[in-house]
């Protein structure tokens, strides 16, 4: 899902397997967990230091087309509004993964 920085750079959040797999490998969080356990979810827009560590490893691909380096993209991260739609668009794409009989009620428990 795409949301815009505090620069104005719009950015798309994609998950897919390869790009769940890596975000699995370089943070440890299993986000296809998210499944069976919206804490999964929760725990990481919970912990800004993991937030930003997930979103980096989503994204990595572009940050390293555009030269853009981690602080760079963090320092863009600047105010209430940019987090809250990096974080719907983030909770969005992981949901997005899932059949939509799956997803639906994950998005519904989600915006509670």
């Amino acid at each position: 899902m795409k949301w815009k920085d505090g620069n104005g750079r719009q950015w798309d959040f994609v998950c897919d397997y390869f790009t769940l797999q890596r975000v699995k490998r370089e943070t440890g969080v299993n986000l296809t967990e998210s499944l069976t356990d919206i804490e999964v979810i929760k725990g990481v827009i919970d912990d800004p230091e993991k937030f930003f560590d997930v979103a980096i490893s989503l994204i990595q691909d572009d940050l390293k087309s555009l030269d853009i380096t981690a602080e760079d993209f963090g320092r863009s991260i600047n105010d209430e509004g940019v987090v809250e739609n990096m974080t719907e668009a983030l909770v969005e794409s992981i949901l997005s993964f899932f059949p939509p009989a799956r997803r639906d009620p994950l998005l519904k428990a989600f915006r509670k």
